[in-house]
């Protein structure tokens, strides 16, 4: 491990070890959970039904204008130049979209977070959205 890196070892080679548990008023949150005795390893934030109050259908008209007001960028960290990466800037997408759970504005010397699981709902409604279309338009041919 590097200096400040904390390691979490499943020395027993355990199936579906769990690395980390996130809890919030008895109730867990999210896990890191290992898949069965592979080096594959999960990120799970909970979604149970049971938890949520279904309020209406989402909107896809609005999460297509917001997929289309984000932008990706080609960028350079300026610790690593000459290293060109591609996404979102979290300033930016925060123009478009002031949840908490996409964008983390930065505090002092913390920096401005993005949570890139945050973008596929609208991903996923953009998605469905352009397929009706595509069969609403096969249906004129």
């Amino acid at each position: 491990a590097k200096a400040g890196q904390q390691v979490i070892t499943d020395q027993a080679n355990t199936s579906a070890f769990k690395f980390m548990s996130f809890v919030s008023n008895s109730v867990e949150a999210g896990n890191i959970i290992r898949v069965a005795q592979t080096a594959v390893v999960t990120f799970t934030t909970t979604s149970d039904g049971d938890l949520k109050n279904i309020i209406g259908d989402s909107n896809l008209d609005a999460a297509t204008e917001r997929v289309m007001a984000y932008k990706m960028r080609d960028y350079e960290w300026k610790s690593q130049p000459g290293m060109v990466f591609h996404g979102p800037i979290a300033q930016e997408s925060y123009a478009v979209t002031k949840d908490p759970m996409l964008v983390t504005p930065g505090k002092g010397a913390t920096p401005w977070g993005i949570n890139m699981s945050g973008y596929i709902p609208d991903l996923i409604m953009t998605v469905q959205k352009l397929r009706a279309e595509i069969n609403e338009l096969r249906n004129l041919i």
